[in-house]
């Protein structure tokens, strides 16, 4: 029985020493990147060509003598500036933020002069850009280049660059601008250079507005003008055409019977003549004549009994 108990525990031991050698000979490689094998922080003999690079997935490998190392093979950012001087003055800096898009284009290489070490791949990258910004031999300035050269241009300055970061497995797929960061004294002149051109839009919008306000205003006036006096002219219109038919009326009326025609008007002469609006009212009349010219409006004795 005891025996038996040994046997079970040999196999027990041995089994989860098998599968610790098994899990420590496991390597999974990550997609989007790469893995290398190494010994004693070298590259094996059999890691020395592209072809032994290790590609995503699951791979074994030799434990305890062997352990693989991860590469980033996805595309890299990173961010260098330019200092320069405005107007050549040494307190007013201008520095300039650009951005280059990297990748790693041969693994072992790239492991073989930085070890790996991101520090030491922008400092490679750096010195070569560096180099480019300095450079008097090219047709334009390296800045120029990248703000306003053409893709063609751009893709040789690409092509210099890389021609010297081959040796290192690099390789740069784009440069472009991203910031300008001016000083505290340029920043504040821009800015009020700005809120400037600003506010003179502002009043040039408001001026504009007044303007048109005023105009619209203009052909209100003139509009409600016309309108008044053409109102004013049919208005006299109806009123000398409403005149011409109350006078023929009273023509008419008045024809009939001159003399009750002549009381009516004087009647109408001394209400006018009376009118309570006015407080100091005085008549002149004269004996000689009936001022109301009042006879008898009574038919006459005569007409009535040529009547009967």
């Amino acid at each position: 029985m005891i025996i038996l108990r040994k046997k079970i525990h040999l196999f027990l031991g041995f089994v989860i020493g098998l599968v610790f050698i098994v899990y420590q000979s496991m390597t999974i490689v990550r997609e989007g990147h790469r893995g290398l094998l190494l010994t004693k922080e070298k590259l094996s003999h059999s890691a020395q060509t592209l072809d032994s690079v290790l590609k995503p997935g699951l791979h074994f490998t030799i434990p305890f003598f062997m352990h693989p190392i991860l590469l980033d093979d996805r595309l890299q950012t990173l961010v260098f500036s330019e200092t320069s001087d405005e107007n050549n003055s040494p307190e007013k800096p201008i520095t300039i933020d650009y951005y280059a898009h990297w990748r790693i284009s041969d693994p072992i290489r790239y492991y073989q002069k930085t070890k790996n070490n991101i520090q030491q791949v922008k400092s490679l990258i750096s010195q070569q850009i560096a180099t480019l910004f300095h450079n008097k031999n090219t047709p334009i300035p390296f800045n120029q280049l990248i703000l306003h050269g053409s893709n063609l241009q751009l893709n040789s300055a690409l092509s210099t660059v890389n021609k010297q970061l081959k040796t290192a497995g690099i390789q740069l797929t784009h440069i472009g601008f991203k910031q300008l960061r001016l000083s505290a004294e340029t920043n504040s002149r821009l800015l009020n250079s700005m809120s400037t051109e600003q506010e003179n839009k502002a009043i040039a919008l408001r001026s504009e507005g007044q303007a048109n306000a005023d105009l619209i205003h203009a052909n209100a006036d003139n509009s409600v003008r016309l309108i008044l006096a053409k109102a004013k002219e049919q208005a006299a219109q109806i009123r000398a055409q409403g005149d011409a038919e109350a006078a023929k009326i009273y023509n008419q009326a008045f024809s009939k019977n001159s003399e009750f025609a002549a009381f009516y008007l004087s009647l109408q002469a001394y209400q006018q003549g009376f009118n309570q609006s006015t407080m100091n009212n005085s008549l002149l009349l004269n004996t000689e004549n009936n001022p109301l010219k009042i006879k008898s409006l009574a038919p006459s004795k005569s007409k009535l009994e040529s009547t009967n």
